[in-house]
């Protein structure tokens, strides 16, 4: 299953990307997510909860790209 989850309104995102996405992620025995970030395709993989997974992606998001939710 795919989540995909958008910050809050912000003006400086455009409407077209999709902020970012958590996936099921096949790299280790126990579970494992990845998010993907959806302005240039980087990968965080997180072991345990698809929660941890999106808190990467969104901090990738915040301190690569400028966004603030």
């Amino acid at each position: 299953m795919t989540t995909t989850t958008a910050l809050s309104a912000d003006p400086a995102l455009p409407s077209t990307v999709e902020p970012f996405t958590v996936e099921p992620a096949a790299t280790w025995d126990t579970a494992a997510y990845r998010g993907v970030c959806g302005e240039c395709g980087d990968r965080t993989s997180k072991k345990g909860s698809e929660r941890k997974a999106a808190a990467a992606i969104v901090d990738h998001l915040r301190n690569a790209h400028g966004y603030r939710p």
